[in-house]
């Protein structure tokens, strides 16, 4: 008959006689049935009844089976062993953070946490803070399942991703608080061993996590690491000694160092740092740290502030090396315990803007749960829904941070990344119901549906509100919310499109001075590159309740030019870093700006290695994105009489002579090409302007063409002194043209008119078409 494992004397010192009766009541349990099923063997029970040899097979062949089911979960959960385990440890932190603030009052912030990961040539540590084991823990481990946490509240809801781990130990061991206890095929096969039965189970397989055993005898080295862990302040410590497998040791090292991202604790509750130490098979030591600093942000109105809470979460990587054995009494378990030997370097830093409902999003039908057909979610009512954007600091140092840009596509979050690929470029995060692997989603789940349709609401609503008001007309969001076309499998697809509906009635196209319109109330201006900026200038409304966006998304950026200082000259024009043109700095008059900051410091030169392309944009694709979504290109015949408000612009002195000439010019170049009717529309034009003030003239102001001769005026550009000489300039240039035409006066087009070179040649011909001639 086997014989349950018994603490030898001496031992229960190592754990508590609480943990040593859970141990072994589990014991009996799993033996319990066996030993009553073979004892005697062959022979009548009190009942009468002799147990036939048929059940002793059924009940073998069950063992096999939760074997086999336990093996199937851990090759579905292949890959995530180290997230299962940071999971595990939020899960016990959401449990501290619980119990200490049942013991606080409702003001007191809850502690922070750390996590740790402690890789040795022979087994992997992973150590948290959060509450130790208790009962319910030790059995909830021991089941498959059979989870105890309500789903929405803590993260490993299943019951099933301990069983992760199986993919690099055989013989894990757990030690927290009063339970000190591991997994071993051989000694749960030894529950069930006797003389009479050690035959029929020579070939049989037992689920290892099925049963617990003690562990209170370990190697010195071994005893020496978790004591100075739970001296460092660690609740839990998981052991898992690495299979004798070869490149086990070399995978479970690179797994561990992919962990030290962002993206890990992008969505995670409580952990403030990772850490991780390696210790490589020479003995030396290094130690890797990821912390996140949570800066919870003030936004307005009020009333989006109830909605959403904003927070700027910095991710600083930093690494040390430590050249002690890995054995020795001095090896390092925890950076903040004892100082490494060398100096921590900092090798990276990320910053990222985390938008998140401040109270979760109900669930308003229950069929939505019921349908799931899932024990564990029974009980949801309320699910929570966040959008995190990367943020990039300023090329040329300093604490701002902008929007990045031209982010590799990231995939969708249920707190880690799943391998769902989402096509976006900021991140995205809710309770989404995951397969048994937690890695895709599944479209065809109703639940699914209904909670992207909440998430995109969400995102288009008080998400964008906030970024909005954190990044005033920031043309770079337009950039981040286009379609990457990465996505892979079906919820990929579905949900880019869901999310291109409700951008199509949002208000999201920056169009100046902090105003966002949705994209059937914005139009590009019907010119490319050249000729923008003028014709913007002067035809500031383009009028039927329709917006330019702001010139970034059209002009700013679009030259690879990458100067690296800055141009200027005594009119105050400066040259951006980043763009081939030269504007003004400031032209908040007309709506927009033309410096991507809104000041132009900050075009001064980018730091030496900084990604010049972060500050570039794909128009084409910006284009194609919007134009989707319905914004449109404008046409000129869309354009309302506007000839007065240019000529009110050039008498405010906003605007030049020369710049009034190209645009009006512009628009009849674009009236001219097409079809009849726009040809049709540019002779109405020429009509319209014969009785309009629409030639600059030397000696009289804005003249109509009407019933006066106008000749080009050949004259080089004056100087300062010219105005005061003018007209003993005009009469002496137009003295021999005067003569041959006494009756009809002449006068000259002012010569900054054509100084705008690339346009001279067009403001020639739409003033030819208004029947001005050059002078011989």
């Amino acid at each position: 008959m086997a014989k349950l494992h018994s603490p030898k004397s001496g031992e229960a010192a190592e754990t508590s006689e609480q943990g040593a009766a859970l141990i072994q009541q589990l014991q009996q349990r799993f033996a319990g049935f066996w030993q009553r099923l073979i004892t005697p063997l062959g022979a009548e029970t009190t009942a009468g009844i002799a147990p036939e040899d048929d059940y002793i097979e059924e009940y073998l062949t069950t063992l096999k089976e939760r074997a086999y089911l336990e093996r199937t979960i851990a090759n579905q959960y292949r890959g995530r062993y180290l997230l299962e385990l940071i999971q595990n440890a939020v899960d016990n932190m959401h449990k501290q953070a619980k119990a200490t603030q049942a013991k606080k009052s409702s003001k007191s912030k809850v502690d922070l946490y750390r996590c740790h990961l402690e890789l040795t040539p022979t087994a992997l540590y992973v150590a948290n803070d959060g509450l130790e084991f208790d009962a319910t823990d030790v059995r909830g481990v021991c089941t498959m399942g059979q989870s105890t946490k309500p789903a929405g509240e803590y993260i490993g809801y299943k019951g099933l991703g301990f069983r992760a781990v199986l993919e690099i130990t055989d013989t894990p061991e757990i030690y927290s608080g009063a339970y000190q206890f591991g997994f071993s095929h051989a000694e749960t096969l030894a529950l069930l061993a006797t003389p009479e039965t050690s035959s029929r189970l020579a070939k049989v397989e037992v689920p290892l996590l099925a049963v617990p055993h003690l562990r209170l005898a370990l190697e010195s080295e071994e005893r020496d690491l978790i004591a100075r862990l739970k001296k460092a302040g660690y609740a839990t410590i998981i052991r898992l000694p690495l299979k004798g497998v070869a490149h086990i040791y070399d995978e479970v090292r690179e797994a561990c160092q992919q962990l030290l991202t962002s993206h890990t604790l992008l969505f995670l509750p409580y952990i403030t740092e990772l850490s991780i130490g390696i210790v490589d098979k020479t003995g030396v030591r290094s130690l890797a740290t990821i912390s996140k600093n949570v800066h919870e942000l003030s936004i307005r109105p009020t009333s989006l502030s109830e909605e959403v809470r904003v927070s700027r979460l910095s991710f600083q990587r930093s690494e040390a090396n430590a050249s002690e054995a890995a054995g020795s009494s001095k090896a390092k378990a925890n950076s903040k315990t004892e100082e490494t030997s060398e100096k921590e370097k900092v090798t990276n830093q990320e910053d990222w803007l985390l938008v998140e409902k401040r109270q979760p999003c109900p669930i308003d039908s229950p069929e939505l749960v019921a349908s799931l057909e899932d024990s564990t979610w029974r009980t949801l009512t309320q699910v929570n829904l966040a959008v995190a954007f990367p943020l990039a600091r300023m090329p040329w140092g300093g604490g701002d941070v902008f929007l990045k840009r031209r982010v590799d596509p990231l995939p969708f979050f249920a707190h880690f990344p799943t391998q769902e690929g989402s096509g976006l470029g900021f991140a995205v995060h809710a309770d989404f119901y995951l397969s048994a692997s937690r890695k895709q989603i599944e479209w065809a789940v109703p639940y699914n549906q209904w909670l992207t349709q909440r998430l995109v609401t969400f995102s288009c609503g008080p998400v964008l509100e906030a970024v909005h008001y954190l990044y005033p007309d920031e043309a770079a969001l337009v950039e981040i919310l286009l379609d990457y076309s990465y996505y892979n499998d079906n919820f990929g697809r579905a949900f880019r499109e869901a999310l291109d509906n409700k951008l199509a009635s949002c208000a999201f196209v920056p169009v100046g001075n902090g105003l966002y319109m949705s994209p059937n109330r914005v139009v590009w201006t019907p010119l490319e590159q050249e000729g923008v900026l003028i014709f913007r200038r002067v035809f500031r409304y383009p009028g039927q309740d329709l917006y330019y966006p702001v010139l970034q998304l059209e002009e700013v950026y679009s030259s690879t030019k990458t100067s690296t200082e800055p141009t200027s000259d005594s009119s105050g024009t400066y040259e951006s870093t980043y763009s081939s043109r030269s504007y003004d700095t400031d032209h908040s008059e007309y709506g927009y700006e033309v410096d991507p900051y809104g000041d132009s410091d900050r075009t001064k030169s980018t730091t030496e290695g900084a990604p010049n392309d972060q500050l570039e944009f794909d128009y084409k694709r910006i284009q194609r994105f919007l134009s989707s979504l319905g914004v449109k290109k404008l046409s000129p015949a869309q354009l309302p009489p506007i000839f007065g408000q240019a000529l009110h612009g050039w008498k405010t002195g906003l605007i030049q002579t020369g710049e009034i000439c190209a645009a009006l010019a512009l628009w009849y170049a674009e009236l001219a090409k097409g079809d009849q009717e726009a040809g049709l529309a540019r002779r109405k034009l020429v009509e319209q302007a014969q009785n309009l003030p629409v030639l600059p003239t030397i000696s009289e102001g804005w003249q109509a063409p009407e019933n006066r001769e106008f000749i080009f005026a050949e004259i080089p550009k004056p100087s300062t002194s010219y105005f005061s000489s003018e007209n003993t300039l005009i009469y002496d240039q137009a003295s021999p043209l005067e003569a041959d035409n006494q009756s009809q006066p002449l006068v000259f087009i002012r010569p900054d008119a054509y100084e705008l070179a690339q346009f001279a040649s067009l403001v020639r011909e739409w003033h030819v078409a208004l029947g001005v001639r050059p002078a011989k």
